[in-house]
């Protein structure tokens, strides 16, 4: 334990702890930040529009600030937002998750279509309706292509159609 209270533990996940009490989660290290630069909190809040308290409020390491409320930190400050957030963990990804949940109702709706087993068929309805709960835009998510393309073959393709400049056609053709 360092003399902020800070623990660091192994899986990216940052604690403090508030005079032998039960560690909070921290989102952000503003304030160790700040006070490593030696800038005045008076000053940093004068810069963000806010009272002392509210700037004090803010860089306690377990207030859970918003995307332009740490943007606004990063300028006054004038530091990479790693070093106010440093673990890429605290910051999810929801393109990503997203993308994860979507594969993941691909494969119970292939489960879904072509499992014969009773008890694997109910576990796949389960599965695919405790998506759904999750993410409601995944309920007309269609299953994997079986096999091949997962599009119909439509014959050429829109590049087959395009025309090329006559000047550049020539210029292609010098070369």
């Amino acid at each position: 334990m360092s003399e902020t209270g800070i623990h660091r533990i192994t899986n990216s996940n940052c604690f403090v702890t508030v005079s032998g009490g039960t560690p909070k989660k921290s989102y952000h290290q503003i304030g160790a930040v700040r006070r490593n630069q030696n800038i005045s909190l008076a000053n940093c809040a004068r810069k963000l529009g806010l009272t002392v308290q509210e700037a004090r409020n803010q860089e306690q390491p377990d207030s859970n600030l918003t995307l332009a409320q740490l943007m606004a930190w990063k300028k006054v400050l004038d530091v990479p937002m790693s070093e106010l957030v440093p673990d890429d963990d605290f910051i999810e990804d929801p393109v990503k998750n997203r993308a994860l949940l979507l594969r993941v109702m691909k494969t119970a709706q292939q489960i879904l279509n072509t499992n014969t087993n009773v008890q694997v068929h109910r576990m796949a309805v389960t599965l695919v309706d405790q998506l759904i709960e999750l993410m409601p835009e995944l309920a007309n998510v269609s299953p994997w292509p079986e096999v091949g393309q997962s599009h119909a073959s439509r014959g050429l393709g829109k590049t087959a159609y395009r025309h090329f400049d006559s000047e550049l056609e020539s210029l292609l053709d010098s070369e």
